[in-house]
């Protein structure tokens, strides 16, 4: 039972709630009383086929007028039953119909009335400071503060107080508040907030307001009873969410512009010390070369040529593999696991490697194979370029709707804590794992090489909803 149910039921008046229909689905103790019936013989019935006498009298006009005109309506009447007048009042809701019957009373029956509104208000009121939340009591107005329990977030006070919005909102905030009381007041609507608050200890923090107002018989305000929650600790867990964010963006854009200038000086190092190099000894020796030669000369002339021919070879050799390298023909034409395996067979002498590629027959979309190509590229040249090392192993396979990608090496090694600090390479790789909903694992220790999983699924455009 409701709490307004049982005050209800402490008033010494018949309440009963019909639908549009005339349907009762409310009646409240006094009621029995009235009508000389249960309450279980009234629920669920039509109002006017328990009572076929009032409905060709006024009283089911006046019924008729509260619906269709949505007007409050009276009516008296002397009831046989209770022996005295009754004084029918008939209010709209939204969902039908409120009945008050009231018997005409004596001074002494009102008194004891309003001793007992008087109970069920300080039950209410018991209620309420019961509650977990923080609660307080404002006049109809807001222009003073009856009370407030603050929980030991806000400051209470038991004391009339009108400077109320002094001691509890920041200046600030003032505007805002004021602002949404007034609206609440204006449309007698609940008035509800997230605001900020001076809080018992002097700092600012953040609760979720609500208060309903108690309207009198003439339908006007008499006052406020509110609840509070304390919202800092969501606020600030929102605030440091919020930062690491901005922090997240803030990383994916420098490792993002840190790898495109590695790209760029890389590119430009292999243009400058490899292609152009050849390009010109290339230049050099068919400067070398003379019609002289070839008839004074004809040998020397043929290894000179010879020599020349190879310096071009060498040159288109290093075009083709810088142009592999930005953007690898085989990736577009043949898919992943045939360019990863030429992307192994291009390993310089020093290295033995054994590369083993098992995709179970899946065809993966296509940037999710420009990622998974991109990271075992920047794994493999991360080692060719800091590990010294002479055995590599590239591992990509599927296990459990995971793409498994592991590259291992017998190089160097490396402390664990140098590569969390600054890096040496593998930020981008970390970056693009993360942003594919994936798992980044290294091992390594100094002159023991090193080890390198990354685990991304399969299902990545569910993993990421």
């Amino acid at each position: 039972m409701t709490l307004s149910s049982k005050i209800l039921d402490l008033i010494p008046v018949a309440c009963f709630h019909l639908d549009e229909k005339g349907l009762i689905d409310y009646v409240n103790v006094p009621t029995e009383t009235l009508c000389a019936k249960k309450r279980t013989e009234l629920l669920g019935f039509n109002f006017w086929e328990v009572f076929p006498e009032w409905k060709s009298g006024p009283m089911f006009q006046k019924f008729e007028k509260t619906i269709t005109e949505q007007q409050a309506t009276t009516y008296e009447f002397f009831s046989y039953l209770t022996q005295g007048w009754i004084r029918l009042t008939a209010s709209p809701e939204e969902d039908g119909v409120i009945l008050v019957f009231n018997p005409f009373l004596l001074t002494e029956e009102l008194d004891s009335m309003s001793m007992e509104l008087k109970k069920s208000e300080e039950r209410f009121r018991m209620f309420v400071n019961a509650s977990s939340d923080m609660v307080y009591e404002m006049s109809a107005d807001w222009s003073q503060m009856y009370q407030l329990k603050g929980k030991e977030f806000l400051a209470d006070t038991e004391e009339v107080t009108e400077d109320w919005i002094q001691l509890y909102i920041p200046k600030n905030e003032q505007p805002r508040v004021l602002k949404a009381i007034k609206e609440a007041i204006n449309n007698k609507a609940t008035f509800e907030l997230e605001h900020e608050v001076l809080a018992a200890d002097g700092s600012i923090g953040w609760t979720c307001s609500r208060a309903i107002p108690f309207l009198n018989d003439q339908g006007e305000i008499i006052e406020w009873f509110g609840t509070a929650k304390d919202m800092t600790k969501i606020r600030e867990a929102e605030r440091k969410i919020r930062y690491l964010e901005v922090r997240q963006q803030q990383e994916i854009l420098r490792v993002t512009l840190n790898t495109q200038e590695e790209e760029r000086r890389r590119v430009s190092e292999s243009l400058h010390n490899g292609l152009g190099q050849l390009l010109y000894a290339v230049k050099m020796s068919i400067n070398y070369l003379s019609l002289t030669m070839a008839t004074d000369t004809p040998e020397e002339f043929n290894t000179a040529q010879n020599y020349t021919y190879t310096l071009l070879n060498d040159a288109i050799k290093a075009c083709r593999t810088l142009s592999h390298e930005l953007m690898p023909t085989e990736l577009a034409e043949f898919g992943l696991d045939v360019a990863l395996s030429d992307l192994c067979s291009q390993m310089n002498e020093d290295i033995t490697y054994d590369c083993h590629i098992e995709l179970n027959g899946i065809t993966l979309d296509k940037f999710m194979e420009i990622a998974v190509f991109r990271i075992i590229q920047e794994l493999v040249f991360n080692v060719i370029k800091h590990a010294h090392a002479t055995i590599l192993s590239v591992e990509v396979v599927i296990e459990n709707d995971h793409i498994v990608m592991r590259v291992k090496d017998n190089g160097q090694g490396f402390p664990i804590e140098k590569v969390q600090h600054s890096g040496i390479g593998l930020s981008s790789i970390r970056v693009k794992t993360a942003l594919l909903n994936g798992n980044f694992q290294l091992s390594s220790l100094p002159g023991e090489g090193s080890s390198i999983e990354v685990k991304i699924p399969l299902n990545l455009t569910n993993d990421l909803d």
